[in-house]
């Protein structure tokens, strides 16, 4: 044996204690066991010396080799903190099977609460045959929890033979029935504590390491979010089947693949999450607006075509196209048209009124007509916007943005440049598919500071007043312009 340094080398007198630590100090005992001297035989120093010691009354020879272990004095236990251990060093502080009291013919307890916890201490590997702590054979050994059974061998090092093909850890095992508690305590059936004596267990027993354990914990890969595909068009399709006109149909696909759908709605003021009561909505995934239903609605094959090309112009060309999805017109009249949720929700919104103002405010003719004589098509779309047709001539429009993206009283040329150039102003940065409340659709397209009169000023150099009858016999004046008038108003607004 040796000594720790410093440690004085005094002779061992019988009934000396001794603390082991560290190194293979007995066959039967792990490192951190207090052992009490009784004698030794042969003699000091020779090879095939051996020291005696006793613990709990047992006398255990040390083992046969010199240099094996290292003892101290109790007095110069080094103090530590409670030490931090892997799994696999905890493991190797349990002790040994040997020095539980089970031998053949013992009736014995089958404690459940011990056995898949025992089975993965020595799984981890304390030099025993893992063949027979297979995960089936522990299913085998639940079975028994709680009954008694009868030793069937010597105990060995493989495990306490109670059935003919199996072996159960002794861990697992008691003398008396006993339960443990959410403290880990053992109690007997009339609620006592049990001692380890009675459960045939080693007093310097720990069924779990009282120190800090290190998990070793496998890092479980993050779960793929479920992910549902896009089927809010079709369920907009399915619901539009032998429906014609509307002022808008659209619908919300959210990220837990529920769907809200507005058919034949009269306006986009549903596009909030949760809006009339519809709690639990977040997270949209999907915002798709359907113009079949418009087409449909239209009273002429002309008037179809000059939508369809509306439509392609808004979805590739206008200022909102780079929120839309779909790029394909013939898509966007068989299938729907998606709008990138990744907006926020005033640009979301925005693009969507922006898609449903010409066919609700009927100027498909006027802004096809501006466009074939020279006028672009977001030009054409201002005036449309801002005029209005008036018998067989126009007038102007000035509107408070009612069911329009701008409120022209608060819009000029620096306004309408920034829209056309940049799209949408975002007001915030969250996007729709996290927050879908407190849209501002007006502002989104920009305002001036203060009234101003643009297009009241522009339209006025190419009014004039005529003469018209008020419909009871009186004549009255009528504010007009003619479309040679309007042509040229659109040829200055470029």
């Amino acid at each position: 044996m040796q000594w720790i340094p410093g440690e004085e080398k005094e002779e061992l007198v019988p009934g000396d204690e001794l603390y082991v630590l560290e190194g293979r100090a007995f066959p039967r005992g792990p490192v951190g066991t207090i052992c009490k001297f009784i004698r030794w035989q042969g003699f000091p120093g020779a090879a095939q010396s051996c020291l005696y010691f006793s613990i709990n009354g047992e006398e255990i020879p040390m083992e046969r080799f010199r240099n094996r272990f290292t003892l101290v004095r109790l007095h110069n236990i080094p103090k530590k903190e409670k030490p931090v251990m892997t799994k696999q060093e905890w493991v190797k502080t349990l002790p040994n099977w040997n020095l539980y009291d089970f031998k053949k013919g013992d009736e014995v307890y089958v404690i459940g609460s011990q056995l898949d916890a025992m089975y993965e201490v020595y799984r981890i590997g304390r030099g025993f045959n893992r063949n027979h702590f297979s995960n089936s054979f522990v299913a085998e050994m639940n079975q028994y929890k709680g009954q008694k059974l009868t030793v069937l061998s010597e105990p060995a090092t493989h495990g306490v033979k109670l059935q003919p093909f199996l072996q159960f850890p002794p861990g697992c095992l008691s003398k008396i029935p006993v339960k443990q508690d959410k403290n880990g305590k053992f109690r007997k059936l009339n609620g006592k504590f049990a001692s380890f004596k009675e459960m045939g267990w080693p007093d310097t027993h720990k069924p779990w390491f009282d120190g800090q354990v290190v998990k070793e914990e496998v890092k479980k890969p993050e779960p793929k979010p479920i992910v549902h595909r896009e089927k809010i068009r079709d369920e907009l399709n399915r619901l539009t089947v032998g429906k014609q006109g509307a002022v808008c149909t659209y619908g919300i696909q959210f990220a837990d693949g529920k769907i809200r759908t507005q058919v034949q709605d009269i306006c986009h003021a549903r596009i909030p999450y949760g809006n009339y009561g519809r709690e639990g909505e977040k997270n949209a995934t999907f915002f798709a607006v359907n113009v079949a239903i418009q087409e449909r609605g239209l009273g002429s094959e002309e008037q179809k075509k000059i939508y369809r090309r509306w439509v392609e112009y808004a979805i590739t060309k206008s200022p909102v196209a780079k929120h839309i999805l779909t790029k394909d017109v013939n898509e966007a009249f068989d299938k729907g048209i998606l709008i990138d949720v990744s907006a926020t929700i005033s640009q979301l919104a925005l693009t969507a009124v922006f898609l449903r103002t010409a066919h609700e405010h009927k100027y498909l003719d006027l802004w096809d007509k501006l466009c074939k004589d020279g006028i672009d098509e977001f030009t054409a779309w201002v005036v449309c916007s801002t005029t209005a047709l008036y018998k067989e001539h126009y007038k102007t429009n000035i509107h408070g943005g009612w069911h329009h993206v701008m409120e022209v009283q608060y819009v000029d040329k620096d306004v309408l440049t920034k829209f056309r150039e940049n799209g949408p102003i975002p007001i915030t940065n969250v996007p729709y598919s996290q927050n879908g409340s407190h849209y501002s659709i007006n502002a989104s397209f920009g305002k001036t500071v203060g009234l101003k009169k643009y297009f009241e000023n522009l339209y006025k150099k190419y009014t004039e007043v005529i003469k018209e009858d008020d419909g009871w016999g009186n004549m009255r004046d009528a504010t007009i312009l003619k479309y040679p008038k309007l042509l040229q108003a659109a040829k200055e607004l470029m």
